[in-house]
């Protein structure tokens, strides 16, 4: 296969010496390119293409924060006699994996499919807090076999309540206004 980035004419020469003849065979060609249907450029508005543009590469990458909802592909054909379609302009995005055709198309009908892959992070994991404050309004202590070891309505400090049990492996689950946190401590003494 022969790539040709530039219109014009081509004159391609082609040698077989591995024929068993007594003179290599050789094949001459003329060849007029008059649209390479290819792009001169593609980009994207929020985050960067991966790997960078090369109109030879047709598969990029991209990944953008959850706060980004929309992302503009924009793409240039590499001669006036290309029709650049697709996916261009303004995209929406989902959470997760977008993926997105730019073609570049000739006037003789030959075209290249370009693919930008456009990942749009989750917001889980992200939470924010101001000026809240959670009340424990009793406790439960438990032994790594799940054994109830103490149940407190009336709440001495916690840290006291710890320092008075041995080495272990415990689960503590305290009810709040806002519901029950469990956590897992570990006592080393």
């Amino acid at each position: 296969m022969i790539l040709f980035k530039d219109t014009g004419t081509y004159f391609v020469r082609m040698t077989n010496s591995a024929m068993k003849v007594s003179e290599p065979a050789e094949v001459f060609a003329e060849i007029h390119v008059v649209s390479n249907a290819t792009l001169s450029d593609l980009s994207v508005s929020a985050g960067e293409l991966s790997p960078a543009f090369s109109n030879i590469i047709y598969n990029y990458y991209v990944e953008v924060g959850y706060d980004t909802t929309e992302i503009t592909i924009s793409a240039f054909a590499n001669d006036t006699n290309t029709i650049v379609g697709g996916d261009i302009g303004l995209q929406q995005l989902q959470v997760g994996k977008n993926v997105f055709t730019v073609t570049a198309e000739s006037e003789q009908g030959r075209w290249w499919n370009y693919i930008v892959i456009v990942n749009r992070k989750s917001d889980v994991g992200i939470t924010e807090v101001a000026n809240y404050e959670l009340q424990v309004t009793s406790y439960e202590i438990y032994n790594i076999v799940g054994q109830l070891l103490l149940s407190l309505e009336t709440l001495p400090s916690l840290e006291q309540t710890i320092n008075t049990l041995p080495s272990g492996i415990y689960i503590i689950r305290q009810q709040t206004n806002n519901g029950i946190l469990t956590k897992k401590i570990i006592i080393n003494k």
